[in-house]
């Protein structure tokens, strides 16, 4: 049973917006799929949160510099707008000063998110003109602040598909400024400055689609770093462009259980498969690897797991399932890993079981796939 009250006066006193996001995102989870239905006496209690989250957040917007917290305070403001849906079905039942309120978040989202916004004004137009670019590339040398390098780049790759509608003075000018930051976050790179090397990883990733000849050097000079993160993105940009990659790097990465899985299909797709260790191109050894490259997603552990454990696998309908239990920290996962396989080309779809203590109060999430995975669960737990 889900104690409302108690989940609600955590997120309230919660500083941590990645922690207020992931237990919002639990609830309406919940909601949504009708394992906890809001009493008549829950509804009026959490319409009351919601409204108070948003005139905090209002207040702590302007008290902030900082692009990646003003981004999770509007992750947690998007999420709190569908649950605001989901309490109140119709309009008619907000009252005029909530709606403002929401209106008034709304607009300070679309202001404080610069980025986001410019980027997306600037991709919808037919022919996007070299002084939009100019506008925006002159921000992002001025601003010290690596998360929103970053942003620019996840943008770059998000709208891959219409970099067709800039002209040509303005992809010249956006691989100008990638190859100097290329160069300029390799002779400064810091493995212990997060934000900066995730920025660094999107960079390499994104180069593929603005290329020019002294783009690939740096690229190499990446692999030297000695970081798989990086080189997974360099590696691939490098496979794209039709180059060889170092059998040091490709070593590194098809013996990382966080990239093994997704560079063997960088080469898969570029042909050159044969390249990835013949004792590593396993069906389980990839399988673990997806599951663990998913699990540090920030949104799901942020980290690999600190052990885990191949359970067995059943073959239902033409479908091969994959089962692994693993553990991380005082955290108890029972997953079912659910794998699409033919020819080691690997789809994943993936469920689980989550049991997460929160001070006292206990979230039971639970998504079972099919009755018989659902046996399959109680039979993991109950040999536990």
């Amino acid at each position: 049973m889900i104690e409302i009250d108690k989940i609600l006066s955590e997120m309230s006193i919660s500083k941590d917006y990645e922690e207020k996001y992931q237990l919002l995102a639990l609830l309406l989870t919940a909601i949504k799929s009708k394992r906890y239905k809001p009493t008549k006496q829950d509804k009026p209690m959490i319409s009351d949160f919601i409204f108070g989250e948003f005139r905090r957040m209002t207040a702590e917007i302007s008290e902030t510099d900082s692009y990646k917290q003003k981004s999770l305070i509007f992750r947690y403001g998007d999420t709190l707008f569908l649950l605001v849906m989901e309490i109140h079905r119709s309009p008619a039942e907000l009252t005029a000063e909530n709606i403002a309120l929401t209106k008034e978040f709304g607009a300070l989202m679309e202001k404080e998110l610069y980025l986001e916004s410019k980027m997306e004004a600037m991709f919808a137009q037919e022919i996007i003109s070299s002084t939009d670019v100019r506008d925006l590339l002159a921000r992002l040398s001025e601003t010290n602040d690596e998360y929103e390098k970053g942003l620019f780049y996840a943008g770059l790759l998000h709208y891959r598909n219409e970099h067709s509608r800039l002209i040509e003075t303005s992809k010249s000018a956006i691989s100008e400024y990638m190859k100097n930051e290329l160069q300029r976050y390799t002779e400064e790179y810091d493995p212990e400055n997060e934000d900066k090397t995730k920025s660094f990883e999107a960079l390499c990733d994104a180069c593929a689609y603005f290329i020019r000849d002294d783009i690939v050097p740096l690229l190499y000079k990446v692999l030297e770093l000695g970081n798989n993160g990086l080189n997974m993105f360099a590696a691939i940009t490098l496979l794209k462009l039709n180059k060889e990659v170092p059998e040091k790097t490709v070593a590194a990465l098809a013996h990382d259980l966080i990239y093994a899985d997704g560079f063997y299909c960088a080469l898969k797709d570029a042909g050159k498969d044969e390249l990835f260790p013949a004792e590593l191109r396993d069906e389980v050894y990839l399988a673990k690897s997806d599951l663990v490259h998913w699990l540090t997603f920030p949104t799901e552990l942020g980290k690999a797991p600190d052990e885990i454990e191949y359970i067995g696998k059943a073959e239902v309908k033409k479908e091969t399932f994959f089962i692994f239990r693993f553990r991380f920290s005082i955290f108890l996962y029972l997953f079912i890993f659910i794998s699409l396989f033919q020819h080691l080309n690997i789809t994943i779809h993936i469920r689980h079981i989550c049991i997460k203590t929160i001070n006292s109060a206990r979230i039971d999430t639970h998504i079972i796939l099919r009755s018989f995975l659902s046996i399959i669960c109680n039979l993991i737990i109950m040999n536990n």
